[in-house]
């Protein structure tokens, strides 16, 4: 039930409950602060998180847990020798897609601050433009220099991304 409760989780758009959190945030006094943007990341990343990390979870056969418990292991040592070496592919891959999604997010940063403080990446790239006129050179050169940190990391381990959804996807 709890499964099924978490990925419910996934069907709801994060900005969908824009207008709810403000208002929420806003008499908890959270607008402007760190929180009004790691509560809702966590919040609509967690599901997806779950989702692939229990399907990965799901495929690894229980008879390895089985020999090592013959074999005299503790679950903490079955754990950390051979359950999380398995699931290394599966971590990165949810590490590298909570990050893209939470990397060029626009939309909550420009609702729930307005301070220069807390200001992400991409709100920032609104200031290069202008209220007239705007330097389009200087804006694409931003715009490509936000993207760029994303791009490397996902080119450095894509082999990981992609053998973590496949395995994740494929119970067998």
């Amino acid at each position: 039930m709890a499964s099924i409760l978490m990925v419910m989780g996934m069907m709801i758009p994060v900005h969908a409950t824009l207008l709810p959190n403000y208002v929420i945030y806003d008499k908890l006094g959270l607008t402007d602060t760190i929180w009004a943007l790691l509560i809702p990341y966590v919040a609509f990343s967690l599901p997806q998180g779950f989702f692939l990390t229990t399907s990965f979870m799901s495929s690894i056969p229980k008879e390895l847990e089985e020999a090592a418990l013959i074999d005299g292991c503790g679950i903490y040592r079955i754990l950390a020798i051979i359950i999380f070496p398995l699931m290394k592919s599966s971590i990165v891959t949810v590490s590298i897609m909570t990050y893209l999604n939470n990397w060029n997010e626009f939309m909550l940063a420009i609702t729930y601050l307005s301070s220069k403080k807390w200001k992400t990446l991409p709100f920032c790239i609104l200031e290069f433009t202008g209220q007239y006129s705007s330097n389009y050179a200087v804006q694409f050169a931003v715009m490509a220099l936000s993207a760029a940190p994303a791009l490397i990391i996902y080119i450095i381990l894509n082999s990981h991304i992609t053998k973590g959804v496949a395995l994740g996807a494929v119970k067998g």
